[in-house]
C-alpha cells in the first residue's frame, strides 16, 4: 500500500479528533472507520455462531482498545476475549437446546466503560424475519478510529474485510469512513442533525443500517439488493450472478477487486476518502464502482431512512443520497 501524504494524515486526524456535537453540548456522532456486513441466517444456531465468530475475529486486532462487552445474557462486563467467544457460543447452543425456534441474539463490545460513542467497538443483532413474507436480513458492524490504520494506508482494514467476508458470507457489505451514533441507542434527533454532514461528505457512510435492514426486509422477496457503496464494497456471489459476465472489467485500474470464498470486494481507489460536495471534490473511483453495481442497488423504499424536517421528504432525500455517485 502506498503511504498517505502528511497532508492527508493531518486531515484524517482532524476528523478523528472532532466529535460532532449538538448545540446543547451533547455528542451526536463521531467519524470512524466502519465495517458493516448484511447477512442471512440470523435466526439459526449456525448463523448466530458464524456472526459471533466474525465479531470475535474483528475484535482480535483491537483487543487492547476494548474495555467492556455485552454477552447474550445482557449487561456490561469487563472485556475478556475467551469468555466473549466461549460464553456466547455456549449461550447460543443452550438457547436453541431449550427452544429450537430461538429468536434473537445480541452481542457487542465497546472501547469505553459505559459503551457510548466508542470508536473501537462492534455489535451484531441477529434474528429471523419479523413476519412471514419478510426477507431474512441481519447486520453486523464494527469500527475503529480513522488513525488506527491510517499510517498503513488502511491495508490492515482490507485484510480484515476479506477475512470477515470469507467467514460470515454476507450478501453484501461495506467498509470505509462512516458515522457512528451511540451504540446504546441513537436518537432520531441526533441522526436528523447529521443529515447535512452526510450530504456534504459523500464518502461518509450514513450509519443507518438498522433502518435500511427493515426497509429491505419488508420490500424485497429475497436479500438481493445492496444498501450503498463505500471504499470497500462486498457483494456475495448470488447477487453478483445478476450482473452480466465481464461487468467488473469496466472498473479502472485504480479499483482492484479482491475475491474471497463467497463473493468479491470492490475497492474504490488506493485509500478511503470523504469527498466534499460543498467544495466540488468528486470521488471518481467511488463513481466507477457505483456505475458497475448500480443495477443491484436497493431502491424500493416506501419510506426513507434519512430523518429530515418538513417540508423535505425523507424518501426523496434518501433516494438522492443513495444515488450520490451516479
Amino acid at each position: 500500500m502506498e503511504p498517505l501524504s502528511p497532508e492527508k494524515i493531518a486531515v484524517l486526524r482532524q476528523f478523528d479528533d472532532a466529535p460532532l456535537m449538538a448545540a446543547a453540548g451533547q455528542m451526536d456522532a463521531r467519524v470512524v472507520f466502519t465495517h458493516t456486513l448484511f447477512f442471512t441466517g440470523g435466526g439459526t444456531q449456525e448463523g448466530q455462531i458464524r456472526a459471533l465468530e466474525t465479531l470475535a475475529l474483528l475484535a482480535r486486532d483491537v483487543e487492547d482498545q476494548i474495555a467492556v462487552m455485552e454477552l447474550p445474557q445482557g449487561g456490561l462486563q469487563r472485556w475478556d476475549p475467551a469468555r466473549f467467544r466461549e460464553d456466547s457460543e455456549d449461550a447460543i447452543v443452550r438457547a436453541f437446546d431449550r427452544r429450537p425456534d430461538q429468536r434473537d441474539f445480541d452481542l457487542a463490545f465497546h472501547g469505553t466503560p459505559d459503551g457510548t460513542f466508542s470508536a473501537f467497538g462492534g455489535s451484531v443483532a441477529a434474528a429471523p424475519p419479523l413476519y412471514d413474507g419478510y426477507t431474512d436480513l441481519n447486520h453486523l458492524e464494527t469500527s475503529t478510529t480513522l488513525m488506527w490504520d491510517a499510517d498503513h494506508a488502511f491495508g490492515r482494514q482490507i485484510e480484515r474485510m476479506i477475512a470477515a467476508c470469507a467467514l460470515l458470507k454476507p450478501v453484501h457489505g461495506l467498509a470505509g469512513f462512516g458515522l457512528l451514533f451511540d451504540r446504546s441507542g441513537a436518537s432520531t434527533s441526533s441522526e436528523a442533525r447529521m443529515v447535512p454532514v452526510i450530504k456534504r461528505f459523500p464518502g461518509l457512510h450514513c450509519g443507518m443500517d438498522g433502518t435500511f435492514k427493515v426497509e429491505a426486509a419488508m420490500n424485497r422477496p429475497t436479500p438481493d439488493r445492496y444498501f450503498t457503496i463505500n471504499w470497500l464494497t462486498a457483494i456475495g456471489d448470488a447477487m453478483m450472478a445478476q450482473l452480466p459476465d465481464g461487468a467488473l472489467d469496466a472498473l479502472p485500474n485504480s479499483c482492484p477487486v479482491h475475491r474471497y470464498d463467497g463473493g468479491v470486494i470492490l475497492q474504490a481507489g488506493p485509500h478511503p476518502q470523504m469527498g466534499d460536495a460543498n467544495r466540488g471534490f468528486v470521488l471518481e473511483d467511488y463513481r466507477a464502482v457505483q456505475a458497475v453495481l448500480a443495477p443491484l442497488r436497493f431502491e424500493a423504499y416506501r419510506v426513507g431512512i434519512l430523518p429530515v424536517p418538513a417540508p423535505m421528504d425523507s424518501r426523496d432525500e434518501t433516494l438522492d443520497w443513495i444515488t450520490r455517485f451516479d
